[in-house]
This record gives C-alpha cells, sequence and structure tokens, in this order.
C-alpha cells in the first residue's frame, strides 16, 4: 500500500489479526487443481477460488478488515463508496454485516 510516496507494510501480528477476524466472517476459500495449467508450466498448479465469497471477489476481505479497523476509533454513521463493480460491492457487504449506511456511486455508463 502507498501513502504520500511511503511504503507502509503491515507487520506479521497484523496479519495474523486480519487473518483471524476474517476466518470469524469467512469460510476458507477452495483450492482446486489445474491440470492444464499443471501440464502446460511442468508444476502443481492450484485456483484459489475467491469467486465463492460471498460478493464474488477477494474485495470482500478488505471491506470487512477496513471498516472494523476503523470502527474501533468510534462509531461509523455512513460509508461511501466510489465503483463499478468488485469494490463497490465489497464496501455494500461490508456495511451491511455491521449494521452501517452505505452509498455506492457508479458511472451512469458503467451499466448498459
Amino acid at each position: 500500500m502507498q501513502k504520500a510516496g511511503l511504503s507502509i507494510v503491515p507487520s506479521i501480528a497484523t496479519i495474523r489479526e486480519a487473518q483471524g477476524f476474517l476466518a470469524k466472517h469467512f469460510a476458507p476459500t477452495r483450492l482446486i487443481h489445474a491440470p492444464f495449467l499443471s501440464q502446460a508450466t511442468g508444476t502443481s498448479v492450484y485456483l484459489k477460488l475467491e469467486t465463492e465469497l460471498p460478493t464474488g471477489s477477494f474485495k470482500v476481505r478488505g471491506a470487512f478488515w477496513a471498516l472494523a479497523q476503523r470502527m474501533k476509533r468510534g462509531a461509523i454513521r455512513e460509508v461511501v463508496a466510489c465503483s463499478t463493480g468488485n469494490h463497490g460491492a465489497a464496501v455494500a457487504a461490508a456495511a451491511k454485516e455491521f449494521a452501517i449506511a452505505a452509498r455506492i456511486f457508479l458511472r451512469r455508463t458503467a451499466i448498459r
């Protein structure tokens, strides 16, 4: 993650904390063997099925973690996101889980 030109690397403790928190909300996603890719690369290749998460994307994990961390500093009345896809769905799902109002903005041309 970049912030004002600085690289922010989470500590292993923070990663483990997030892992434990997210395990309470989401089942582990399956790994399936990909025979064609394994044969083509000469090594075992597995696909992690993040599409099995509630919003069809890994982004829901980040939205849940970010809102939970922000809620530690105080109540949140509303969360706002601008997205034409997975990010907006993730923020909306997290807001619903934590009973926070959400507004998701998208461009008019996003849906055709």
